[in-house]
């Protein structure tokens, strides 16, 4: 969830700190009321108000060949026009142009430029028009300028623009993943200022900004030449309250470039042929560059100022604004891997035949899931309730038991997160409330199962609990690879969930059950056959795991959350889960091969090289908490036990956390809170394996 109501007092908080005008100054200076930090609607010798007509009749004759935009043209987009986005004033207000699309589009808040003093947000609205017609929802917003209050009463209603389309996410079918600002002149430098600043301080709420023509810096003698000469209306002045040398502290505040951080969103700039309006952008896109975030400059040549008002120059900036948000995008669907890895010009020659075994395997048991379905309704998921939670439970009546059976896939596994207990599956309903992982071995789906049914189902006396049993393990070994690892689900669904996933406990989950039934058969109540595979299958599963493990050196080694099933390498999942060592995988690996019997050198010196490498890199003497907003923090405390970060990366060995732009960070408190909130970043549980390894040393 977003914190812009926070940000707003965080941000944007000096407006009362105004000097009163010079004696030296000119008399008009004089008039202003700084003192009092009041607004003036009309300052005498202002220019007038900015408006399309005024710029076609400045630049038509220069330019004969121009047309000027017109914002009412028609569109195929939905305009929703007069939505107020707060009730503190009637400035407040914005209109929405939503594509015709049932998918939710990714947003764009269009901000008008007109020193920020006067303007209209219908001057952006052929652009929002544009925006829509190519798949984006765009809103362009009005806000209080300069006239009705100082700065940052603007700044603040923009935010709370954001705050609604966020809220309203649904009713207007956003996508709030991807949000970007675009503004010309002062409305470019006003997105500019607020994307650097709201990153700031909750990295990744902006994903792109646009900037047509914006200064994004205040402080060099050329902005303040242009924008605070003396015997000149200074635009600026009258948006803060005060010229420099009265608010010099408020100057460099609205400077975006003085907040420039590796959690910047990327910017495109689209220029106009005057320097004047690009103050700033080239040491910006400089420190993007340091940082490896993208950016782009296109200059228009021979253009006035404000050229996205006229065509041919719209057209022009358009297709390049566009191609800038679409790669933007492309990139981040992209960090949600979908390649195929299990693709055939992917696999070896010498197992090439037992790969294309295993994927028709595979095909086979989705064709008689997907047959077994009599439904695809979504209103007929099941309600949330977690597989873990079958730990607790002591008892199941028959009746529970019948339940849990009709959840069972022709496959032979089970979905994830569901109640499978309270009642049967109806004949329309999915296998589980996310239809798409069934089955699936991910949140200890399946295995769960397979463990209740043995220790409550009664497999010995009841027929159908014994068949159950012994087609969730058939799925097992079928679903096994042939390099001996487990995908994430089997069937095979596609991109990471093909990956060899050791991640959420898969490859510990199975090994352990596997390891449990070799040694406890009788328990099983399976057949001689079964159990010999179930043996194999756990041989070739240690081969596997001790021959992708990652050395660091010549003592220490590691796992990564998932594997490359062809070249064993590290590789990231979703957006936020990078290609790095996982200290909870590498744990929950070393616990359960240290219940392999008679261990070979080769395994010894597996787990021997996890838990040195899990030692090496614990935290001591800090404390973990979180703040009321759910931000992660560390304390120092001797008294803390060790923590663990998730994610080490392999080649520095410090800490990174990720976060859904696909972006890496060194720092937890520079991905966004919803990241912070709903992911493990730090971990408690390798002690428990560290303190099991001195136990497995001693028995030797």
């Amino acid at each position: 969830m977003w914190t812009l109501t926070l940000i707003s007092t965080a941000l944007f908080s000096l407006t009362a700190m105004v000097v009163t005008p010079s004696v030296a100054e000119e008399k008009i200076w004089l008039d202003y009321t700084y003192a009092k930090g009041s607004a003036r609607a009309f300052i005498e010798g202002e220019m007038p108000d900015y408006a399309m007509t005024r710029e076609w009749d400045k630049h038509s004759t220069h330019y004969p060949y121009i047309q000027l935009v017109n914002p009412e043209r028609g569109t195929n987009a939905t305009v929703i026009s007069n939505i107020a986005y707060s009730t503190v004033s009637p400035s407040q207000s914005l209109d929405l142009v939503l594509p015709q699309s049932k998918v939710p589009a990714p947003v764009m808040l269009l901000i008008h430029g007109g020193a920020w003093r006067s303007g209209h947000r219908d001057h952006l609205l052929a652009i929002a028009k544009t925006l829509a017609e190519r798949g984006y929802a765009a809103a362009t917003a009005s806000y209080r300028t300069s006239r009705e209050a100082l700065y940052p009463a603007g700044m603040q209603d923009l935010e709370q623009a954001l705050l609604f389309l966020q809220r309203h996410s649904e009713q207007y079918n956003l996508d709030t993943s991807f949000i970007g600002l675009m503004g010309g002149s002062s409305g470019a430098h006003m997105a500019s200022l607020l994307g650097v600043r709201l990153n700031e301080v909750e990295a990744n709420l902006i994903d792109a900004v646009v900037n047509f023509d914006g200064i994004v810096e205040t402080q060099s003698k050329e902005v303040r030449y242009h924008e605070d000469r003396l015997g000149k209306l200074s635009y600026l002045s009258l948006w803060l309250g005060g010229r420099t040398e009265q608010a010099p502290l408020l100057w460099r505040e609205v400077s975006p470039l003085v907040y420039v951080s590796a959690n910047t969103p990327p910017f495109a700039f689209i220029n106009s042929s005057h320097p004047r309006f690009h103050a700033g952008r080239d040491e910006l896109v400089a420190k993007l560059q340091s940082f490896g975030t993208t950016s782009l400059i296109h200059e228009i040549p021979d253009t006035p100022h404000t050229f996205w008002l006229f065509e041919p120059w719209l057209s022009e900036a358009m297709d390049t604004t566009i191609g800038f948000l679409d790669s933007l995008r492309t990139r981040q669907r992209a960090s949600v891997s979908n390649t195929d890895y299990l693709a055939n010009e992917r696999l070896p020659e010498t197992s090439l035949a037992s790969w294309e075994y295993y994927k028709n395997q595979s095909n086979l048991l989705l064709t008689q899931d997907n047959a077994s379905l009599s439904s695809q309704s979504d209103s007929n998921s099941l309600r949330h309730a977690r597989v873990n939670r079958y730990k607790d439970i002591e008892h199941l009546s028959d009746a529970a038991i019948q339940n849990l059976l009709s959840f069972q896939t022709p496959s032979g596994g089970w979905s994830k997160n569901t109640d499978f207990i309270s009642h049967p599956k109806h004949a329309d309903q999915y296998y589980g409330r996310e239809p798409s992982y069934v089955p699936t071995f991910d949140n200890g789906a399946t295995t769960s199962e397979l463990r209740l049914l043995t220790r409550l189902g009664n497999p010995k006396d009841n027929p159908a609990v014994q068949q159950a049993i012994a087609k969730g393990l058939k799925l097992i070994v079928r679903a096994q690879m042939p390099n001996g690892g487990w995908p994430q689900s089997f069937p095979l669904r596609g991109g990471y969930h093909d990956l060899c996933t050791h991640n959420d406990n898969v490859t510990a989950n199975i090994l352990e059950l596997l390891i449990d039934v070799s040694e406890r058969p009788e328990r099983y109540q399976i057949q001689d056959n079964l159990l010999n595979r179930i043996r194999i299958s756990i041989d070739r599963a240690i081969e596997h795991i001790v021959s992708e493990q990652y050395w660091i050196n010549d003592d220490e080694a590691a796992w990564g959350q998932q594997h490359d099933p062809i070249t064993h390498q590290l590789v990231s999942a979703r957006s936020f889960e990078p290609a790095a060592l996982a200290t909870t995988e590498t744990a929950d690996l070393i616990a359960v091969l240290m219940q392999v019997p008679s261990p070979s050198p080769t395994l010894e010196d597996a787990i021997k090289a996890a838990a040195s490498w899990l030692e090496a890199i614990k935290l001591t003497g800090k404390r973990l908490e979180r703040d009321s907003e759910g931000h992660i923090q560390l304390f120092n405390d001797d008294d803390a036990p060790p923590l663990w970060p998730r994610f080490i990366d392999p080649k520095s060995g410090q800490a990174i956390f990720g976060d859904r732009n696909g972006r890496r960070y060194p720092r937890v408190n520079q991905i966004s809170t919803e990241r912070q909130l709903h992911y493990g970043w730090y971990q408690t549980f390798p002690a428990n394996a560290l303190a099991e390894y001195q136990q497995w040393l001693n028995n030797f």
